[in-house]
């Protein structure tokens, strides 16, 4: 039986520009770590960790290995412009509530890669009852999250962060 992993690796295109998606592993380290320090720095005040530094980076893989994360990586070309993550509870009594987070490089925003990159997530989370997004917005990203509304995820719960 497929399951939802093996829709990677693949090519989908956003607002125009073609990308290609797959799982984070250990091979992404380095491109992760370099992509990190590329985003403005009020960028990563809102990251778990701080992934410029490459110990964060082999932590994060390690609870990928471990089924504790799932990363999804969006490239242009050979270029990281993007990933999101699904973070399951450590906790054996709340397993059923995860956290996604999203980050899009900065000449990617506003063309729709968040918005794909949140639903790649949520088709990784069949067996979860309750997400937490956490997000920085943009004033232009504010009308992509609004859309985001109308996906077929409409099931789930969702309640406009302010800004």
């Amino acid at each position: 039986m497929p399951t939802p992993t093996d829709r990677f690796p693949r090519d989908v295109t956003t607002d125009g520009v073609t990308v290609g998606l797959s799982l984070m592993t250990a091979g992404d380290r380095d491109e992760m770590v370099a992509f990190a320090k590329a985003l403005p720095p009020h960028d990563l005040l809102f990251l778990r960790r701080d992934i410029t530094r490459i110990d964060a980076v082999d932590a994060w893989i390690r609870e990928i290995d471990d089924g504790e994360i799932y990363t999804v990586l969006a490239h242009e070309g050979e270029r990281l412009v993007g990933y999101s993550t699904l973070h399951l509870s450590r906790q054996a009594w709340s397993r059923h509530v995860a956290e996604i987070r999203v980050v899009v490089a900065e000449g990617m925003r506003g063309k729709g890669l968040g918005g794909l990159l949140t639903q790649e997530v949520f088709t990784l989370a069949l067996e979860v009852e309750k997400i937490v997004a956490r997000m920085t917005l943009d004033l232009r990203d504010r009308e992509t999250v609004a859309r985001s509304k109308a996906s077929s995820y409409s099931d789930h719960r969702y309640r406009t962060p302010r800004v």
